[in-house]
This record gives C-alpha cells, sequence and structure tokens, in this order.
C-alpha cells in the first residue's frame, strides 16, 4: 500500500516551469531513487517535498492523511511541522561551522523543545537532555562516535556527510531524502557514505544520484526525469537493461551524464 502520494506538483521560477506536474507513489520502508541529468528538476522536486520551496499547486499525502495542497495557504508555524515529516541530506552537508557534530545534530529539536515547552522548565530540561543522549547515539551509529566534539572544519567531506544524515535522522522524519549525497566527496569518502545509506535499508528513502550502480542495487523504483517531467518509471531492472523510452536509452547510453 501507498506511503507517500505526489499528485500534481508543479513549480515556477519567474517564467521558468521547473516541475510540470509530478505524480507518484511510493510505498513505506521502500527507496525511490530519482535519476536525470542537471536541470531536469529533481533537486526542486526534493526542496518542495521538504517544503523549503512551496509547490504551486499539487498534493501531498503521507500515511493515507492528505498533507500538503497547493490551493491552501499555510503558516510558517503549519509549514515547520509539515517539515518534520522529511529529513533531507544536502549535497554540500550545510552544517553550522560554529557548532560542533553534536550540536548540529541536536539543535533543529531543540529548538522545537524550547518552543513547545516554554511554560514547563522542567520538562524542557528532561526533553532536552533526551535529545543530546539522542543525537550521541546517532553520532555513533554513524561512526563518529569520537567526533562529538569537531567542527566541520576538522571533518573529512565524507565525516561531514555523516553527520548531515544523523541530522536529519535526529527529526526521526517518516522520509528520508538525500540530494546527491555523494557529488562532494572523492570516489573513496563516496563508498563510505554510499554503504551508510544502504545500511538505512527499511527506511523510507528518496535518493537523488548520479551513481547508477547505486541506483541499480540500492533502489526499489526509479525515476527518470527530464525537463521537469517523469520521462520514465519502473523497477531497476526495467529501467537500467531494458528502458522503453528514448531519451531514458539517450541518458543511459551517456553513462548516465549529469552534465
Amino acid at each position: 500500500m501507498e506511503f507517500l502520494r505526489v499528485e500534481g506538483l508543479r513549480k515556477k521560477f519567474s517564467q521558468t516551469e521547473v516541475l510540470k506536474g509530478i505524480d507518484f507513489n511510493l510505498q513505506k520502508g521502500k527507496i525511490l531513487v530519482i535519476i536525470g541529468a542537471s536541470g531536469s528538476g529533481k533537486t526542486t522536486l526534493l526542496r518542495c517535498l521538504n517544503f523549503i520551496n512551496l509547490p504551486d499547486c499539487g498534493k501531498i499525502f503521507l500515511g493515507g492523511e492528505l498533507l500538503f495542497d497547493g490551493s491552501k495557504k499555510y503558516t510558517e508555524r503549519e509549514l515547520r511541522e509539515k517539515r518534520l515529516k522529511f529529513g533531507l541530506v544536502f549535497q554540500s552537508f550545510n552544517l553550522f561551522p560554529q557548532y560542533t557534530s553534536l550540536d548540529n545534530v541536536r539543535l533543529a529539536a531543540d529548538l522545537l523543545i524550547k518552543e513547545r515547552t516554554m511554560k514547563n522548565k522542567t520538562l524542557r530540561a528532561e526533553l532536552l537532555a533526551e535529545n543530546r543522549r539522542r543525537a550521541e547515539e546517532l553520532l555513533v551509529a554513524v561512526g563518529l562516535g569520537e567526533k562529538l566534539s569537531a567542527y566541520p572544519s576538522e571533518l573529512s567531506g565524507g565525516q561531514q556527510q555523516r553527520v548531515a544524515i544523523a541530522r536529519a535522522l535526529a527529526a526521526e522524519p517518516d522520509v528520508l531524502c538525500f540530494d546527491e549525497p555523494t557529488s562532494a566527496l572523492d570516489p573513496w569518502l563516496s563508498d563510505e557514505v554510499l554503504k551508510l545509506i544502504r545500511s538505512l535499508v527499511g527506511r523510507t528513502m528518496i535518493v537523488v544520484t548520479h551513481e547508477m550502480e547505486f541506483a541499480r542495487k540500492v533502489g526499489d523504483y526509479v525515476l527518470f526525469m527530464e525537463n521537469g517531467e517523469i520521462v520514465e518509471e519502473g523497477l531497476p531492472d526495467e529501467i537500467f537493461s531494458n528502458p522503453k523510452n528514448e531519451r531514458t536509452k539517450a541518458f543511459l547510453m551517456r553513462g548516465g551524464n549529469v552534465e
């Protein structure tokens, strides 16, 4: 049964329509991989799902309930609550340089706890302590137990991406999204991060990637996007071994070139 359903999602920047009516379903615990050249709308789709950019129209259903309707207006507080449903790991890490690994992971939840417990200092202290323990556990889980007090400038690119993954997991999102998680890394560090993503199997995930081998081996379902549209979708073996659309064939023949 579908867990995430997207219907008619559109997004325009100025006069350029970047998303032209995106529709797809995703089952709980499955991994959707999105491939396509630069400028095809992949990153914009992730940003719209995370409500960093608001879709102009369309609907998003999660767990059988309507989460977003482009025809309605939402307050900033309502959008903050909706953003908690999705976690996004950026290709450029986006860590706060002035904070340690531990503080980067716990920051968002700390702020939310403080907002929700303004009148109960005892509960606030308990929740903040629990959040700190949770952040420590996540950093240990991603192999950074010895880097809790390290700043981003003291970490390798692969380690920074691990912190970013731990930060996304800290919010316990229903859907975890990755935007080209290895594009800023050398091949060795790229493998390191891809292994970590593989270890998260069982979570509902959407991964935008240019790593075709990873897409084929790890994805449960693949979307190929071009010019803001889904050109072809299917199981990995269907897409990579027997693509039906000529544009998909041309993209794969170029080796999935992202340029």
